[in-house]
């Protein structure tokens, strides 16, 4: 089950403020009570991250390449093994 750190995620526009204010992350965890400074720091890179989020990395092997494809890439290909014939 997923956590959804409701209590600090409340805080979040107060503290994206104070961010871009230049306040430091040690000084907004002490003006709302907090912890310590990496609670500040784990709660804006959750929401950048979400921000990122978009296209995922592709994993795994890589795609085979055709034959037709491989021939175009490398034009030294003999013409022999490119043709590939139908049958009758």
């Amino acid at each position: 089950m997923a956590r959804k750190y409701q209590k600090v995620s409340e805080l979040l526009p107060v503290i994206k403020e104070l961010s871009a204010q230049g306040k430091n992350q040690e000084q907004i965890a002490k003006q709302f009570g907090l912890s310590s400074a990496k609670v500040v720091w784990n709660l804006l890179y959750r929401e950048k991250q979400k921000e990122i989020q978009g296209v995922p990395k592709f994993r795994g092997r890589k795609p085979a390449k055709t034959l037709q494809k491989y021939c175009l890439l490398y034009p030294k290909c003999s013409a022999a093994s490119c043709k590939v014939s139908l049958l009758p």
